[in-house]
C-alpha cells in the first residue's frame, strides 16, 4: 500500500495519530507504521458509527427502556400472591360453592383496609368502601356521591340517527326543539376522571366459571373525558378463571374455602392509551369479597404508569334484598367512570362508578 505523509494526510489523521501515538524517531518507517495503525483506527471508528445508526440497532434508547423498567419494577415490586394454599376440589362441589360465593357478593355493603404493595414501613392504611345493588356498583371516593344515571352525563348520539356496529347504542333523548338538552356534570372533583360505556355488557365475574376453565370476551368500548365528551373508541378484553378454593384471614376474621378469582381486563385505545388491570379476589359464601389485590399498569401515549393495592374485609352489611336473593343473576357492566388518583408513574383507582344493564324479565 503506497501511503504518503504530506501535511494534509497528517492533519487529516491527526486525532488517530495521537492516539496511538506519534513515532519518536520521526524516521521514515516509523511514520508510515503510525500511518497504518492512525488509517486502521479510522476505518474502525466510521464502522461503528454506522452500525450503531443502522435500524434495530440496540442503542441509548434501549438501556433507557431498560432502566424505566427496573423503576416501575421497584415501585410495585411483588404483588401477585402465592398460590400455595390453593386447594381444587371436586368439580361438583367447586359449582355449588363458587354460586354460592357469587351470591353472597352481589348486593350488600364492605368496607375494606387498603394497602398499597409492596407492604412498606409508614404507608398508611386506607378505608375503602364499596357499595352494590340491583342498579348500580360505587366505591372508593365515589361512593358516597350524587351521581345520576351515568348515560346523562355523555354526549350520545340520538337514537333515531345510524349507528356503526362497533359503536353502543344511544340512550339519551332530544330535546322538544331537535336538539339534544344540556348534560349535568358529574361529581367528579378529586381526581383524574374518564367515562366508559361498553358496546356489549359484560359481567367481570360470570356465574358460568369453573375450576381450570378461563372466560374470555371481547367488546368495543367508547371513552369519554369528565365532561361526558367522546375521545377515542377501542375494545375491552376480558379473562375471567376459577383457580382454585383457599383459606383467608382479614379484619373481620377468618373465612375458610374462598373461591379464589382471578380477573383480567385490558383496555386498548389505538394511539391513546393501553390499560392492564388484574384483580384476584377471594370470596366467601357467607359475605362475598374478603381480599382483592389489584395492580394497575399501561401507557397513556409514551408514558408508562403502574400501582398495586391490597384489600382486606373490615366488615360486611347486606341489604334486605340480599336475603331473599336466591339466584346468582349476572351483573352485567354497561356504563362506567373511574376516578385516578396519585402522582405520577404510581397513579391508582381511588374510586369507580359502574351502572349495570337492566334485567330483563325473568332475570
Amino acid at each position: 500500500m503506497m501511503v504518503t505523509f504530506d501535511g494534509e494526510v497528517v492533519r487529516t489523521l491527526r486525532p488517530e495519530i495521537c492516539a496511538v501515538g506519534a513515532p519518536v524517531s520521526g524516521s521514515r518507517c516509523g511514520w508510515v507504521a503510525a500511518l497504518k495503525k492512525a488509517v486502521r483506527l479510522r476505518i474502525a471508528r466510521r464502522e461503528r458509527t454506522a452500525s450503531a445508526q443502522r435500524p434495530g440497532r440496540r442503542g441509548p434508547g434501549l438501556a433507557c427502556g431498560v432502566i424505566l423498567l427496573f423503576w416501575l419494577s421497584g415501585c410495585v415490586g411483588q404483588w401477585r400472591p402465592s398460590n400455595e394454599h390453593v386447594s381444587q376440589p371436586q368439580q361438583t362441589r367447586s359449582v355449588a360453592r363458587l354460586e354460592s360465593c357469587l351470591r353472597a357478593n352481589r348486593l350488600g355493603r364492605w368496607v375494606y383496609e387498603r394497602m398499597e404493595l409492596p407492604e412498606r414501613q409508614g404507608r398508611p392504611v386506607r378505608m375503602h368502601v364499596r357499595r352494590i345493588d340491583v342498579e348500580r356498583l360505587s366505591e372508593g371516593v365515589l361512593d358516597d356521591r350524587p351521581f345520576l344515571k351515568l348515560d346523562e352525563y355523555l354526549e350520545l348520539k340520538p337514537a333515531a340517527a345510524a349507528q356503526s356496529p362497533h359503536e353502543p347504542p344511544a340512550t339519551q333523548p332530544a330535546g322538544g326543539d331537535g336538539t339534544t338538552p344540556p348534560r349535568p356534570r358529574a361529581p367528579l372533583a378529586g381526581g383524574t376522571c374518564i367515562f366508559f360505556r361498553l358496546a356489549e355488557a359484560a359481567d367481570p365475574m360470570p356465574p358460568e366459571l369453573e375450576s381450570e376453565k378461563t372466560i374470555t370476551s371481547e367488546t368495543p368500548v367508547v371513552y369519554y373525558d369528565y365532561r361526558g365528551v367522546p375521545q377515542a373508541k377501542g375494545t375491552l378484553s376480558r379473562c375471567s378463571e376459577l383457580e382454585g378454593f383457599e383459606d383467608v384471614d382479614c379484619p373481620a376474621g377468618r373465612f375458610e374455602g374462598c373461591a379464589r378469582l382471578r380477573v383480567d381486563l385490558k383496555v386498548y385505545f389505538p394511539w391513546v392509551a393501553i390499560v392492564d388491570l388484574t384483580t384476584y379476589l377471594w370470596l366467601a359464601p357467607e359475605v362475598g369479597e374478603v381480599r382483592r389485590v389489584q395492580r394497575l399498569s399501561g401507557w397513556f401515549l409514551v408514558f408508562p404508569f403502574a400501582s398495586a393495592d391490597e384489600y382486606r374485609l373490615v366488615s360486611f352489611t347486606p341489604t334486605a334484598a340480599t336475603t331473599r336473593m336466591v339466584s346468582c343473576p349476572a351483573q352485567m357492566w354497561k356504563t362506567g367512570v373511574v376516578l385516578l388518583e396519585g402522582d405520577y408513574p404510581g397513579i391508582r383507582i381511588g374510586g369507580m362508578v359502574i351502572d349495570f344493564e337492566p334485567l330483563r324479565a325473568g332475570q
